[in-house]
């Protein structure tokens, strides 16, 4: 089965099954622009009224963003790790990673994509729970949710 007969037919099940919102997740997926945006045409074409973005929006500028607006995206789920411009790199693993973050959401928020963000609480982030939530009200005050999620050992 190619490519695109697997995402046809997950998105015949999803359809199927009643669903009012699909999530586009795993990997980055604006690594394949083409096909998201495709992808994301296909969704609401089918009747799907919501269509949510998980990325790390390093690679969103103005022009994608409209694009993903066009296409029927709905929210993003962004993954700004940290308020500190070095913890969000490192844990992400690519510098210059943050301003690229924050350029990204700028970008959704302003082509009316709702933005969620989701931190990861690790050993390095855990004491600045308080600075994030001040940092996302006065830097990114359209922002109106954060996610917060933590990470948990799995394995021995």
């Amino acid at each position: 089965m190619s490519a695109e007969d697997a995402v046809a037919a997950e998105i015949a099940s999803l359809v199927a099954s009643g669903a009012k919102t699909a999530t586009i997740s795993g990997g980055e997926p604006t690594l394949l622009k083409k096909r998201l945006l495709s992808t994301i045409v296909a969704i609401r074409s089918e009747g799907i009224p919501f269509v949510e973005l998980q990325t790390n929006a390093v690679l969103i500028d103005e022009g994608y963003a409209e694009a993903l607006a066009e296409s029927g995206v709905t929210s993003a789920f962004v993954s700004l790790l940290s308020h500190n411009p070095a913890h969000h790199d490192t844990l992400c693993g690519l510098e210059g990673a943050f301003a690229r973050c924050l350029s990204g959401i700028d970008a959704l928020l302003d082509v009316g994509i709702g933005v969620t963000l989701n931190p990861v609480t690790t050993s390095l982030t855990q004491d600045g729970v308080v600075d994030y939530v001040a940092f996302v009200g006065a830097r990114l005050p359209r922002v109106r949710h954060i996610s917060l999620s933590a990470v948990q050992p799995h394995g021995r």
